[in-house]
């Protein structure tokens, strides 16, 4: 009992504004377990842990939202694998075919970006998405572009991998997965490895570590526990307020003892402090008291508690982890300005979204064997507001940089190769010496070769 004791005793001071115990209150509120003596986290065992902390928690939930709208923003294309340019979709059968299953319709129930945006869901809340490729009955199981009639994802917390217990010695995914079985269905449906296009995070367990994606959430028990005792922590402040504090006279016999006001007195100050005093146009902000009076404060608001800086930690753990922006997902108490979350736009693609999705389009070009069909897919960006206003900022920046390279040159400031760099372009042989010289050198060798003539 004593440890108990005295967290209520620090708590108990605490809230009369003690200032000298350093303590996070809102966890001492919210993941204390009073039996044990301490913190209580969520679980974050079963697939079904792993649900209800995306589905239940709304920054959780916002950040996994915002990498699926951006990824499913992106605009699949076709690349010639000798050329390397964009072509038509309309180029043949196989192109036409590539584009009705990722861009068009990839199932009766779906586009593409719905596809994708489900996708999206499934790998960063369970760490695995499984594409279902459906192939015509009695069809050669082996997936191939042409063959493939719908696109799928399966339900990624129902899916288990049955394995053939042999990894590093195999040349083939038959060899290491025997098949993947839906065992939300009575009896289970069962798929060949050929039929299922696997996506998974990277794995650094000792349990199939390169088969199956570790969830990001795995790691963030603690911070996904106390944003959600940070919500509950507030919930219950708002709700259950109770008296702001406690005014009392200091009426005195003259004596030293106390003395009750009278009931005139109790009504007088009573509707004082109801009707003549307090912020609306009518009021006065001071009030002149009839008698000596103190107040003793009784509750303390979620700023004072720590509550709002608490939660935008522990939600900055979450949004980092997840490789989302902070202030995208609107939890920053701090000043955020229009340019600012332009940015923060940027590096949510830039270093997230793009590398993520350019991943899995090497994975679509090789499960779906486009290269036999001499092209690959591809994902642009250049549609996305943010990113096209950075090439106009970077075009005109470069454009800055050039007009005061060239006046450098001109000047004899900067050699050619310098000149050359700031312009973005590869050195030549011969090129650091200044414009003065090199316009002689190459005047010398336009008399010899025109002697040579």
């Amino acid at each position: 009992m004593g440890f108990i004791l005295n967290d209520l005793r620090t708590f108990i001071k605490l809230r009369r504004g003690n200032s000298a115990f350093n303590v996070n209150t809102q966890q001492l509120l919210s993941n204390y377990n009073w039996r044990t003596g301490k913190p209580s986290w969520i679980s974050l065992t079963t697939p079904q842990d792993f649900e209800n902390a995306v589905r239940h928690n709304p920054v959780v939930k916002a950040a996994i939202n915002l990498l699926a709208k951006s990824s499913s923003n992106g605009r699949k294309v076709a690349v010639d694998i000798k050329t390397g340019e964009v072509i038509d979709w309309n180029t043949n059968e196989a192109t036409k075919h590539a584009y009705k299953l990722l861009v068009l319709r990839p199932n009766p129930l779906q586009s593409g970006k719905q596809f994708e945006f489900q996708g999206r869901f499934y790998i960063e809340t369970f760490g695995n998405k499984y594409v279902r490729a459906n192939m015509p009955i009695g069809m050669d199981k082996k997936i191939d572009l042409l063959n493939i009639q719908t696109l799928f994802n399966l339900p990624s917390q129902f899916v288990e991998v049955k394995t053939t217990g042999k990894l590093y010695d195999q040349i083939d995914l038959k060899g290491i997965i025997e098949y993947y079985a839906l065992n939300n269905y009575n009896p289970i449906k069962k798929y060949s490895p050929e039929e299922i296009i696997h996506f998974n995070k990277v794995n650094i367990s000792s349990e199939m570590a390169t088969i199956m994606g570790i969830s990001p959430l795995e790691v963030l028990k603690m911070p996904i526990t106390n944003t959600q005792m940070a919500f509950e922590a507030m919930n219950t402040i708002l709700k259950h307020r109770g008296a702001q504090g406690i005014i009392f006279p200091r009426k005195t016999d003259g004596q030293g003892g106390s003395i009750s006001l009278t009931p005139g007195e109790k009504k007088d100050a009573k509707d004082l402090y109801k009707e003549d005093y307090g912020l609306l146009s009518n009021q006065s902000p001071f009030k002149l008291a009839p008698f000596p009076m103190d107040y003793i404060k009784t509750i303390m608001n979620s700023k004072e508690l720590g509550i709002y800086e608490e939660f935008s930690s522990n939600a900055g753990m979450i949004a980092n982890e997840l490789g989302v922006p902070l202030a995208l997902i609107k939890t920053y108490i701090g000043d955020s300005t229009y340019q600012n979350l332009i940015q923060e736009v940027r590096r949510l693609y830039q270093d997230t979204t793009m590398p993520m999705v350019a991943e899995e389009d090497i994975e679509w070009t090789d499960r779906l064997n486009t290269t036999e069909y001499d092209f690959r897919i591809e994902t642009r960006w250049d549609h996305i507001p943010a990113l096209s206003l950075n090439k106009k900022e970077n075009a005109m920046t470069l454009n800055l940089k050039g007009r005061t390279a060239k006046e450098a040159y001109d000047n004899n400031t900067i050699t050619v190769n310098e000149y050359r760099e700031l312009i973005e372009k590869k050195p030549v042989d011969g090129g650091d010496v200044y414009k003065v010289e090199w316009d002689k050198k190459n005047k010398v060798n336009q008399n010899q070769n025109n002697g040579n003539e």
